[in-house]
């Protein structure tokens, strides 16, 4: 957005109540898609995590990443 569309979207914004309460509205619910995103996306991670350093096949692949990281 151009600092000219910029200025008069911020105009329009002052103007409309309406238009200010939309985006308010759109950008707190942005933010909780992004949130449960990541929440998901923590799930998924934690979820692998386990799997690889407790499931007897993975235990070689468990040991060399304990050896990196106890360096």
């Amino acid at each position: 957005m151009s600092g000219q569309e910029r200025l008069l979207f911020e105009a329009r914004l002052i103007l409309e109540p309406e238009l200010k309460n939309e985006v308010y509205w759109q950008q707190k619910t942005c933010e909780l898609v992004s949130a449960y995103g990541r929440q998901q996306l923590r799930k998924e991670i934690e979820q692998v995590q386990q799997q690889l350093f407790t499931a007897p096949e993975y235990t070689s692949f468990a040991r060399r990443i304990r050896r990196f990281f106890s360096r």
